[in-house]
């Protein structure tokens, strides 16, 4: 007896892949033998190829239709399938000496063990698909879980959701989003892997179909989609469907919608099941994303009502925070833009966030200024300018001179904001006077009332000054209780920063240089223009020229940086007329 050898098949078939002709060979010989002398048989694959004999006499060499004739040439035959997932890989012949009842047990014997062998190859196969299937599964999972939760923005969610779903489909499918309105309760179509054909796409979520499977929340798919009576056409171009439901503790959020856009294209339940997963971890992080930017507008909310409440405590200063935040981010945005002064300066997204809310904030220290302070309007209130009114008269009477132009003198000095030489020396002149009354002296100018004159600048005494002084500092603590330095790490130190100047003039701690970080430079100067253009109690506004020459002076002192300043007066117009930046949102944020 001879056989070819078993790697012998220059062309591997299915058949041969799962059973090699090498088993096959020792399984129809040990076959044979058992059966006794004069019986032969082979092994054919799908295509009737001989791929395995034995019983057969002759050489190495013969070709597969000889030794096919050979088989058949015998006088008792059989045959049997064999069989692989209820599909046929080949056959067995089996040939004998005597009558084919004897060929038939033997082939029905031989075969029935051949595809048993052939169930345990396929069972094998279908747990490693499902291990397979359980792992990608998981891999999915894994995948997805980090790449939808990666942000906190509910539209970047639904691009990484996307991005998933056009990783899983070919050219001839598209994946859609779409999002519920909460005004219409209806569905808008937020995007595509592709371009999105708003033209038709935008009505798919008005069509019986897609009504009917959110109604329902489970997905489904319709890969006959012309024959469904649910379907009008409403979107041209789509041959089959699937639309799976994003629900969340059992609200829809949206909808991811495949659509198979060429002729034939059509979806298994492996598609279905992906989507289900990705929609379930989809939902999970498109929830949370939601959430999230709800607590940011209630935070930002906070934030500004929080800005609208220092301010309202002085009716000159109303708006300022408002303005100082919006002039701070016109500012820095020109900073980006420029390439002249700050060619190498650049702000990022998160950056103009930062200084936007530091300018609506800057001021909250306030809180703790006594209203007196902040409201006060002249160097001493009238019940003290009164009083020395009655002295001067008295001092005038007991001289024999005139004292209602010195009245009239101090009145001035005590509402001017800047005193001359000649105001001082008048301070300096009635302290020294004194009033003799019952054998008491008196001075016409107490300590505390020249102290209350001869400030430098301003109404304030060194002691509210001091109070003043502090608020940078009060800010920061009462800021350090609200979660934003997570994604705004200078958040703080812009606030504290705000009044320091280059020189080392400023406060609360008096920085100099780069000590002091640019973008509280910036802060520094919006804040210090729109205190000139605005009313206050000790003075009146400046105009737009005024204002900018005393910020000159200042740069020119070496107060502030003459670059940012440059750029402040060229830009002004554009900086003044920017849009306030309502869309600056906290969903980026990293609050807790």
């Amino acid at each position: 007896m001879t056989s070819p050898d078993p790697g012998a098949p220059a062309v591997m078939r299915p058949l041969a892949k799962l059973l090699k002709p090498s088993f096959l060979h020792g399984f129809l010989l040990d076959g044979l033998t058992a059966a006794g002398a004069g019986f032969s048989a082979a092994v054919f694959d799908a295509e009737d190829t001989p791929i395995a004999w034995a019983g057969v006499d002759v050489s190495k060499a013969t070709p597969h239709d000889e030794i096919a004739r050979h088989l058949a040439e015998s006088p008792g035959q059989a045959t049997r399938e064999l069989l692989f997932g209820g599909t046929q890989v080949g056959r067995l012949l089996v040939s004998g000496p005597g009558r084919a009842e004897q060929a038939q047990g033997l082939c029905r014997f031989l075969a029935l063990s051949l595809n048993q062998l052939l169930d345990q190859h396929q069972l094998r196969r279908s747990l490693g698909e499902e291990a397979l299937e359980q792992y990608r599964e998981m891999a999915l999972i894994n995948r997805s879980v980090l790449h939808l939760n990666r942000s906190m923005r509910v539209s970047e969610v639904a691009d990484a959701l996307l991005s998933e779903c056009e990783s899983g489909l070919g050219p001839g499918f598209r994946g859609l989003m779409y999002f519920r309105d909460e005004k219409s309760d209806g569905f808008t179509c937020y995007g595509s892997q592709g371009p999105v054909d708003q033209g038709g796409y935008k009505f798919l979520p008005g069509c019986p179909l897609f009504i009917e499977v959110m109604a329902q929340g489970r997905g489904e798919i319709i890969n006959d989609l012309a024959h469904d009576e649910r379907w009008n056409k409403e979107v041209q171009g789509i041959e089959s469907v699937l639309i799976k439901p994003i629900v969340v503790s059992g609200e829809v959020l949206g909808a991811l919608v495949l659509a198979g856009i060429d002729h034939g294209s059509s979806f298994s339940t492996a598609h279905l099941k992906r989507m289900d997963t990705l929609a379930t971890v989809a939902g999970i992080a498109m929830a949370n994303a939601m959430h999230f930017e709800q607590t940011g507008k209630i935070l930002l909310a906070l934030i500004k009502a929080m800005s609208t409440a220092i301010d309202s405590r002085d009716t000159t200063t109303s708006g300022h925070s408002q303005r100082v935040a919006q002039l701070a981010f016109g500012l820095a945005q020109a900073v980006n833009n420029d390439t002249k002064i700050f060619p190498d300066k650049e702000f990022s997204a998160i950056q103009l966030q930062e200084l936007y809310y530091a300018g609506l904030l800057h001021d909250v220290g306030k809180i703790g200024v006594r209203e007196e302070v902040l409201t006060k309007s002249t160097r001493l209130p009238k019940g003290r300018l009164d009083l020395i009114g009655l002295k001067l008269a008295f001092w005038g009477t007991a001289n024999n001179v005139s004292w209602q132009d010195e009245l009239s003198r101090f009145k001035k000095i005590n509402e001017s904001y800047m005193l001359t030489d000649e105001d001082k020396a008048v301070i300096d002149r009635f302290h020294s006077m004194t009033l003799s009354a019952s054998g008491r002296s008196l001075p016409v100018l107490s300590e505390e009332e020249r102290a209350g004159l001869i400030t430098d600048r301003g109404n304030l005494t060194e002691e509210e000054w001091i109070e003043i002084f502090r608020h940078p500092i009060e800010s920061c603590r009462i800021l350090q209780h609200i979660p934003l330095s997570g994604s705004f790490p200078d958040f703080m130190t812009i606030i504290r920063q705000h009044h320091e100047r280059l020189d080392g003039s400023g406060y609360p701690e008096g920085m100099k240089g780069d000590d002091i970080l640019f973008q509280s430079q910036i802060l520094a100067i919006v804040d210090m223009y729109d205190a000139l253009r605005q009313k206050r109690h000790y003075k009146a506004p400046k105009t737009q020229g005024e204002a900018l020459a005393i910020i000159d002076e200042d740069a020119g002192a070496g107060r502030l940086d003459m670059g940012l300043v440059s750029l402040f007066r060229r830009d002004i117009k554009s900086i003044e007329t920017a849009p306030v930046p309502e869309d600056v949102s906290l969903a980026n944020l990293e609050m807790f």
